[in-house]
């Protein structure tokens, strides 16, 4: 058994390694880190700094859906708040556009791979993806958008090829 910290947002595993996104308590806030550990000990291969997806959704359910592989990367989407920090899940600006992110499972960097406008995406696409909402496959992240109404009625599928 490990304790990861305060919180882990996500969790991936492939092969014989495990990612996960871990959020520890600091002064003044979270310190948010991408995790490997690898074999049946758990260890820990690295800890990168995350700075590209939202550290803070606490509340019931939530998290960030990553999916991918560690061939070719694990890819989220966020967007961008006031500056540079990404907006809390929950917290969405409908007008700004959606970033999608690729976690490097070498190093466990982050970096922007596209930002999808508003007018392709839809105005009520969260700022995180939900479960069953995207795949990766064939080196392309496959995203479900647009939505219609309360319940998730998505209308279009957004293809991103990094």
């Amino acid at each position: 058994m490990r304790t990861l910290g305060v919180g882990t947002q996500w969790l991936m595993a492939s092969g014989h390694s495990v990612y996960a996104d871990v959020l520890a308590r600091v002064p003044g806030g979270f310190h948010q880190t991408i995790w490997r550990l690898d074999g049946a000990q758990a260890h820990i291969a690295y800890t990168t700094p995350a700075t590209l997806l939202p550290s803070t959704d606490f509340s019931f359910l939530s998290g960030t859906v990553v999916v991918g592989n560690a061939t070719q990367g694990y890819f989220a989407i966020t967007q961008l708040g006031s500056g540079t920090t990404p907006a809390e899940p929950g917290d969405c600006d409908t007008a700004a556009p959606i970033r999608v992110v690729r976690i490097d499972p070498k190093t466990g960097l982050q970096s922007y791979v596209a930002t999808l406008p508003r007018n392709l995406v839809g105005s009520n696409l969260n700022c995180h993806l939900h479960p069953h909402q995207a795949v990766f496959y064939a080196g392309s992240l496959y995203l479900l958008a647009e939505q219609s109404g309360a319940i998730p009625d998505y209308q279009r599928v957004v293809r991103v090829t990094p």
